[in-house]
């Protein structure tokens, strides 16, 4: 019996080791991984140059303090009027921003529930801001 004890308690030694030895390249590669994921800004900008339609969600005088160029401004809670208004089809990709991402979020809810079916809540004009890319110069 003890030697059944000690076979077992050998054998799980090497598979410790082993472990630990597997564990370090697996952290390395989630962290790499991590690097590599775009931001939700950054990610809202690939779409905006892909040709996606940005939408200002906030207020009137949220928009004049600041806004993107290229942008329609239609509020949060009048989004469906809104893309109607302007003729955006069901499948155009939409970026839509406000503040915090808060009211974006709510009218991608309800763009969705509408059938539109490529739209992204890419949070707040300031983290958007941060994230714009940069023109390459020559």
């Amino acid at each position: 019996m003890k030697q059944i004890l000690l076979l077992i308690l050998a054998a799980g030694v090497p598979w410790s080791c082993g472990q630990n030895e597997i564990q370090a390249p697996v952290n390395q590669v989630a962290q790499e991984e991590k690097k590599a994921e775009r931001s939700r800004e950054q990610q809202a900008w690939q779409l905006i140059q892909a040709g996606a339609q940005l939408i200002d969600v906030r207020s009137q005088a949220e928009y004049d303090a600041g806004h993107f160029d290229n942008v329609l401004l239609i509020a949060h809670d009048e989004i469906l009027e809104g893309v109607t208004q302007h003729k955006i089809d069901k499948e155009t990709p939409i970026v839509l921003y406000c503040k915090s991402g808060g009211r974006a979020e709510r009218a991608r809810m309800e763009l969705e529930n509408a059938g539109y079916i490529k739209v992204f809540n890419a949070g707040g004009y300031e983290a958007m801001l941060r994230e714009k890319p940069q023109p390459k110069t020559p």
